[in-house]
């Protein structure tokens, strides 16, 4: 092998390692821009989950105000008027039942007031 054969086989080589190393940090970076991607979409999810959450935890505490509420107006009808049909919880039942038909209908679900399913 000639001198002039091994200095070329040197850039060869040189061309080639140069060549791998940039293709090596270019994967690298499309790796890190993805990764970035995938936290920032994470982040949005999370942010997504805790809002969700605050609109449960708020519902659950509506609830129980409605609850107490509605125990105390039914203490005073219970009072005021002792044969009230609303006093009947059976009765109450029917009408919140036949009254949550059109609130699912609203987002295009179907909601069986007999059997309380819901289903889409």
């Amino acid at each position: 092998m000639s001198q002039q054969d091994y200095m070329m086989g040197q850039q060869q080589g040189a061309f080639l390692a140069s060549f791998a190393t940039d293709r090596a940090v270019r994967s690298a970076n499309d790796a890190h821009a993805e990764l970035a991607d995938w936290k920032r979409y994470a982040n949005q999810l999370k942010s997504k989950v805790e809002e969700t959450e605050k609109k449960a935890v708020f519902k659950e505490a509506d609830y129980v105000g409605e609850a107490a509420a509605l125990k105390m107006a039914l203490d005073e009808l219970r009072r005021v008027s002792p044969n009230s049909p609303l006093l009947d919880p059976n009765y109450r039942r029917n009408v919140k039942a036949n009254a949550m038909v059109p609130a699912f209908a609203k987002y295009g679900y179907t909601y069986d007031p007999v059997n309380y399913k819901v289903t889409k």
